[in-house]
């Protein structure tokens, strides 16, 4: 779950903030990892994840002298992909990883793992 804040400002006086908005975006997805290098502390592989993803917006209007304010709330839901040609592992069942790719994750994704078992 990723969560994001941020404000408007008004356009002619930058200084003065008409609304603040409040973003959630949920993403529930199932992925594949083929690994092609395989050492005892080290792993290179690539990632493909599919699954939908659910945004809620609240968008929070600050009163004027003319208009009362007012919240509004919008959802969205999507199919989401996710494909990293390149990802590297490094450790043994605790370790950090990297993956350079695109889609729900971002283009750069950086970790902690652990691995059951």
């Amino acid at each position: 779950m990723a969560s994001e804040r941020g404000q408007y400002n008004d356009v002619f006086d930058p200084k003065v903030i008409t609304g603040t908005y409040q973003q959630q975006v949920t993403t529930i997805a199932v992925e594949l990892c083929y690994i092609y290098v395989f050492r005892k502390y080290f792993e290179a592989y690539t990632l493909f994840g599919v699954g939908p993803g659910f945004t809620t917006t609240a968008t929070i209007t600050n009163p004027t002298r003319t208009k009362a304010g007012y919240t509004t709330t919008a959802s969205h839901d999507a199919f989401r992909v996710q494909y990293a040609p390149i990802g590297v592992r490094v450790g043994g069942r605790l370790g950090l990883f990297a993956e350079l790719g695109v889609g729900y994750k971002g283009v750069f994704n950086t970790g902690l793992s652990f691995k059951l078992g």
